[in-house]
């Protein structure tokens, strides 16, 4: 206990319980004013800020993790959109290789339907180079008068009487019968 010796307002002195109150007049500690209040305070205070930072971290670590998620998300679109691409390029070249050997079956076609049509052109040639031959070999024939009918009898030469071997006489009778003839002029 201590004594006040002014009192309030100059009257007569007053006795304080400092363990009770925390200041003159009366009034009642409000806890926290003290030291030993103020570190618990502060110790609460401190015990806030690590959470609130703890949870931030948490929130920040979430956050690069889902970052990095969403990046390797990406990276596997982009290597999925490659080998679509590849694939793509790929079929384009199938393709093309496919168009080159129609393209080289069509021109064999056409060499092989050339050759065709070369050949049936010389076999007509030939055709007409042999009926040539045998048209000329029977002119041949006409004019010389060597060729005979079924009946024996001689053809008529081109531009020449006609022999007639009646009765399937030969052509040599017929000479010696003009011989005669001949002899009996001149005797």
């Amino acid at each position: 206990m201590a004594e006040d010796p002014e009192g309030e307002e100059g009257g007569e002195a007053c006795t304080v319980d400092w363990d009770t109150f925390g200041n003159i007049g009366g009034k009642e500690k409000k806890s926290g004013t003290t030291a030993r209040g103020k570190r618990r305070r502060k110790r609460g205070n401190t015990s806030r800020k690590g959470k609130e930072e703890e949870e931030e971290q948490q929130q920040e670590e979430e956050e690069e993790e889902e970052e990095e998620e969403e990046e390797e998300e990406e990276e596997e679109e982009e290597e999925e959109e490659e080998e679509e691409e590849e694939e793509e390029e790929e079929e384009k070249e199938e393709e093309e290789e496919e168009e080159e050997e129609e393209e080289e079956e069509e021109e064999e076609e056409e060499e092989e339907e050339e050759e065709e049509e070369e050949e049936e052109e010389e076999e007509e040639e030939e055709e007409e180079e042999e009926e040539e031959e045998e048209k000329e070999e029977e002119e041949e024939a006409e004019v010389d008068g060597d060729s005979s009918g079924p009946d024996g009898q001689v053809k008529r030469a081109k531009g020449g009487s006609p022999w007639d071997c009646r009765d399937g006489e030969s052509g040599e009778e017929e000479e010696e019968q003009g011989e005669e003839d001949d002899e009996e002029e001149q005797g």
